[in-house]
C-alpha cells in the first residue's frame, strides 16, 4: 500500500481515507499504529447490541449508571428512566452519552442470557466480552482490544485506525446506525414521560458550523486524555461512499478541519476550512 504523507504525522497521529465501493485507501499514514479509540467505541456497542435487542425494546436504566467514569459525556439519562432502545441509540450515537452505553451493555448482556442472573458489573462484563468476538469474528478487526462499551482509556482498550475504518465500513452497512449517526439532533419523549434532547458532537454535519460538510453522512466523533481528539467520518459523493479517519492531539476542533484537509487533498471537495 502506498503511503502517501498529505497531513504532517505531527499534527496527526495516524489518518486513513477508504473508498468502500473501490476497496482502496486513498490515504494511510500509521494505520497500524495502537490507539485509544475513546468514543468511537460506541459503534461496536451499537453493532453488537442490535444483535440481541430491537428499536422498540424498552429498557429502564439500572444501577450500570454507577459504572459510568466521572466527568463523562452524558445523554442524561438517568436510573429510572425507561426508554426505547431506538432512544438509547440516539443518546449514545449523537451525543455520545456514556450513560446510554452502559444502560444498552447491561441490557443487551441480559437479552443474550435471558436465563442468567447478573449484576451490572457481570452484565457488562458479560456484554464486553461479547464485543471483542463480535469485533473479531464478524468486522474483521484483529488488532483491537476493548475493556469497556463507551471507550474510556484503559490500558488494554486499544484499536487502529485500519480497524475503525472496518468499524465504519460494517456500521455503514446496518441501516438502524447509519440512519442515527446522520442525525444532527434527535428529540424524543421517552417511556417513562421524561423530555430529552440530544445533539450530535460531529461539526461537519451541523450547518452552522464552520466545519460543515455537505458531503458527511456520520460517523462518530471521539476524545479523552490519552486518545486525543478522533474522527470518523463517512461521506457520500459521486455515487460512491467514503470513510475517513483523523487521531489529532488536539486543540478541539482540529479533527475537523484535518478531516476536511483530507477529502480537499484527495480531491472529494474543493472546500478547504483552516
Amino acid at each position: 500500500m502506498e503511503q502517501k504523507k498529505l497531513i504532517s504525522p505531527i499534527i496527526s497521529r495516524s489518518a486513513a481515507l477508504y473508498c468502500i465501493e473501490d476497496k482502496k485507501y486513498l490515504y494511510a499514514d500509521n494505520i497500524n499504529v495502537r490507539i485509544y479509540p475513546a468514543s468511537i467505541t460506541k459503534l461496536l456497542t451499537a453493532c453488537t447490541a442490535l444483535q440481541f435487542l430491537s428499536l422498540d425494546s424498552i429498557i429502564t436504566v439500572g444501577d450500570e449508571y454507577e459504572l459510568i467514569n466521572e466527568h463523562s459525556s452524558l445523554a442524561l439519562v438517568f436510573p429510572g428512566y425507561r426508554l426505547t432502545f431506538s432512544d438509547l441509540l440516539a443518546g449514545m450515537l449523537i451525543s455520545s452519552g456514556c450513560d446510554a452505553a452502559y444502560t444498552v451493555a447491561a441490557a443487551a448482556a441480559r437479552a443474550a442470557f435471558p436465563d442468567k442472573a447478573m449484576s451490572a458489573q457481570e452484565a457488562v462484563e458479560r456484554f464486553v466480552s461479547m464485543m471483542n468476538e463480535y469485533a473479531a469474528s464478524v468486522i474483521g478487526m484483529v488488532n483491537s482490544r476493548f475493556q469497556n462499551p463507551d471507550g474510556q482509556d484503559e490500558d488494554e482498550h486499544y484499536s487502529t485506525a485500519e480497524d475503525l475504518i472496518k468499524l465504519g465500513r460494517h456500521a455503514l452497512g446496518i441501516p438502524e446506525i447509519k440512519a442515527v449517526t446522520k442525525l444532527t439532533e434527535k428529540e424524543s419523549d421517552i417511556v417513562s414521560g421524561e423530555h430529552l434532547v440530544w445533539l450530535t458532537t460531529n461539526k461537519l454535519l451541523v450547518e452552522d458550523s464552520p466545519y460543515y460538510c455537505p458531503e458527511a453522512v456520520g460517523l462518530k466523533t471521539g476524545s479523552t486524555d490519552l486518545s486525543g481528539f478522533l474522527l470518523l467520518g463517512a461521506f457520500e459523493q459521486w455515487s460512491k461512499t467514503y470513510i475517513s479517519f483523523v487521531s489529532c492531539p488536539g486543540p478541539y476542533g482540529e479533527q475537523f478541519s484535518l478531516t476536511l484537509q483530507l477529502l480537499s487533498e484527495c480531491g472529494l471537495t474543493a472546500r478547504y476550512t483552516s
